[in-house]
Formats: structure tokens, sequence, C-alpha cells
């Protein structure tokens, strides 16, 4: 990840229709502050600001910016977050059904992408000049070509049936 403030790198799952309904489940959400990420869901009625939202704060000495990888365990009755090996958040669909309808049985696209400035950003910076979200010291290094995201690699898997 980038060491810049306001950037949005996201790598997630969103189903085939009309969202929410279809589904979203955050995988990891990064908005330029480098001792943490979030993980979400979101469906009809937990869209947002919901209690299905997590921040994963990094261990002194380690941050976004060094190599992790990200993983999201998908099952038919939970989803579990993980970074590096390790479980950060669990979401059962008994707590998703306190919110909304459980969207997590259907097909999901999986989604990289690399965004700047917007509502998270601004939610977590209040920053407004230049960009909403973004500093001037962010723009600066994106005109100089200093900010990118890194995928080394991505894997898919289904379990084994019996």
């Amino acid at each position: 990840m980038p060491d810049a403030v306001g950037v949005w790198p996201a790598f997630w799952l969103l189903g085939n229709g009309s969202w929410p309904e279809t589904g979203e489940v955050d995988i990891l959400e990064y908005v330029g502050e480098k001792d943490w990420i979030g993980v979400a869901l979101h469906g009809p009625g937990y869209s947002g600001e919901t209690p299905l939202v997590n921040k994963y704060v990094f261990e002194p000495g380690t941050d976004a910016t060094d190599w992790h990888e990200y993983a999201v365990e998908w099952t038919k009755d939970q989803i579990l977050f993980e970074v590096d090996g390790r479980l950060i958040y669990r979401v059962t669909r008994r707590m998703v059904d306190f919110y909304g309808e459980w969207k997590f049985d259907t097909p999901k696209f999986l989604i990289a992408n690399f965004a700047v400035g917007g509502v998270y950003p601004f939610k977590t910076n209040g920053i407004e000049e230049p960009y909403y979200g973004v500093p001037a010291e962010t723009v600066a290094k994106i005109k100089q070509g200093d900010v990118e995201m890194e995928v080394d690699w991505v894997r898919v898997y289904a379990p084994v049936e019996d």
C-alpha cells in the first residue's frame, strides 16, 4: 500500500445486481493511515456505518505499507476476515440477520481497485482541499508517479466436497 493520505485501495467481493441487495464483502479498505485497514459487510439494511465493520490495527513496528496477505473465508453461515493468517473479524449469518437479510448465498465478483479521495477517506481525515479527502501532499505524489498499490498474487479456492 502507498504511504499517502487519502488514497483508497480496496479488495472486495460484489454480487451481480443492485447494490446493496446483492451483498458486498470488503476484504480490505485502506485510506492512507498506515496503522490500520478496514473490513466490512454490506447488504440491505446494513450498508455503510453499521456494526458489521471492523478496523484492524497493526502491531507496532509493522503497518499497511508492508507486504501482507489479506483473506476472507466465506462459508454458508459465516465470513472470517484474516490478515497474515490471523483472524481479525468474524461475522455470522445470525449477526447479519439482526440488521437485514443475509446476501451471501450467491456468486460474487472479485474486485481489486485503487480509488483516491471520496467519502471514506474524508470521514477519516476531514481534508477538503485541494480535493475531498485528499491533501496537497498526496496530489503531488500522484503527479510524480509515486503512488501505487502492488498486488503480488490473488488466489480463489473452494473447499473440497465429500
